[in-house]
């Protein structure tokens, strides 16, 4: 059994069926247009090959000097890099866009922290009363923190499949989360927690037991 090749420009290509062209003309009549596609073992040959194709065409359809094509020849180098100069573009906008969100999520978390510290001030001190080094409370906090925000970025990958899902069913354009991207997410947004709680682990992790216990 032959490996699937998978999906391009939206459709199956284990769903396409090769029959020479004569059986072709015979089912279908030659008006129809037709695709042919080519390979090569590198772009230079790949470049010659094109012109080679181009000249046997124009002298096929009897096209004469400055006459137009009235066919069409797509070279996949050049889609591939229409393609990544459009999704650079993209990328230009989208990374300031990620990073902005990224501060803002990091200082909305560590106000959050700074607050959870001032409530369980009682708790801090009774804690280091009781022999908790400040190394403890500080691993206490920023475990806090990284799971907070780990926990937002799972919930974020969550919307993504959906979304994904939604374009996959409603357009040709086949879109997928690889464990890369998942990893990633959880990776970046686990970092944010621990830059986000360091400050407040740190003022937790400075408390004295006596002010502490007396604050309550």
């Amino acid at each position: 059994m032959e490996q699937k090749r998978g999906p391009a420009f939206g459709q199956s290509i284990d769903n396409h069926v090769y029959i020479p062209i004569s059986t072709f003309g015979k089912l279908f009549g030659r008006e129809r247009d037709i695709q042919l596609h080519g390979n090569a073992p590198n772009a230079d040959i790949l470049h010659g090959i094109i012109d080679q194709a181009r000249t046997v065409m124009r002298n096929k359809h009897k096209l004469k000097g400055n006459d137009d094509d009235d066919f069409g020849i797509v070279n996949t180098d050049t889609l591939n890099s229409q393609i990544d100069r459009f999704t650079g573009t993209i990328a230009l906008v989208v990374v300031p866009v990620i990073g902005l969100s990224l501060l803002v999520g990091g200082i909305v978390v560590m106000n959050i922290m700074l607050v959870s510290v001032t409530e369980r001030t009682f708790e801090i001190g009774l804690r280091k009363a009781i022999g908790a080094r400040r190394r403890q409370i500080l691993m206490q906090f920023l475990i806090e923190s990284c799971v907070l925000t780990a926990l937002g970025g799972m919930l974020g990958l969550l919307l993504a499949a959906g979304v994904s899902w939604i374009v996959r069913v409603a357009t040709p354009i086949p879109t997928t989360i690889t464990l890369g991207y998942v990893v990633a997410s959880l990776v970046i947004s686990g970092g944010v927690g621990i830059i986000a709680g360091i400050y407040p682990a740190y003022k937790a992790s400075r408390l004295d037991p006596i002010v502490a216990l007396t604050k309550n």
